[in-house]
């Protein structure tokens, strides 16, 4: 582990729990993800990470993707691809740019096919990770009829006492989003949509939500 990723008596950038210096433990973690080391790592991997926007020269929260290859044809389990132009007062940005999250544990990325991916970084042996190893090997789904209501986690990769869950990228195509007031229209672009039309589909959400712990 390299310098860099520690903090307080050697307690890693991604396990310091936010406090008083919340902020500059939000940018060291950013720091992280943007090491060369570990983006070169991710790309051996096949992942080429998005790149951040930059505000004054220093890395932000957002994220665009850094290549403009794009898969042929939409597959599932991955989402439909629609994005436009951010351009809000107080973000820019290109198609696709989204948000990291304000803990900074989340980055997003396109395999080597194109696809959009989302990483979340997760501690070895943790609850969470058990989770995510569950549905690492019970719940990947191959068609839409088969769908879970549940993202799956398509691969887990080792790193240095941590664990990388790739999943598809759902969620937010624009700053839009953050308004609730024009929601995208294509499946996949937002989480909550579509929404269930009948009780049949929310008894299904609710016993796909059951199924995502260990033992249930």
């Amino acid at each position: 582990m390299n310098r860099d990723s520690k903090l307080h008596g050697g307690t890693h950038v991604l396990q310091t729990p936010p406090g008083e210096d919340d902020q500059w433990i939000y940018e060291e973690r950013i720091d992280w993800w943007e090491a060369d080391a570990l983006k070169s790592w991710f790309l051996s991997k096949g992942y080429t990470l998005y790149n951040r926007t930059r505000f004054d020269g220093e890395p932000t929260q957002f994220m665009f993707p850094a290549c403009d290859k794009q898969p042929d044809e939409h597959s599932f389990p991955y989402a439909h691809q629609h994005s436009n132009d951010v351009d809000d007062d107080w973000m820019q940005g290109p198609p696709f740019t989204t948000w990291c999250g304000h803990r900074n544990v989340i980055v997003y990325a396109q395999d080597s096919q194109g696809r959009h991916v989302a990483i979340k970084a997760v501690k070895d042996r943790s609850e969470e990770y058990q989770i995510l190893r569950y549905l690492k090997e019970n719940l990947i789904p191959t068609t839409m009829v088969h769908f879970e209501n549940v993202l799956p986690v398509l691969e887990l990769l080792s790193y240095d006492g941590y664990w990388f869950a790739v999943m598809p990228r759902f969620g937010p195509p624009s700053i839009l989003v953050f308004r609730c007031l024009n929601f995208a229209r294509r499946w996949g672009d937002i989480p909550f949509r579509p929404l269930a039309r009948s009780m049949e589909e929310i008894l299904q959400i609710i016993h796909s939500l059951l199924k995502v712990g260990p033992g249930s």
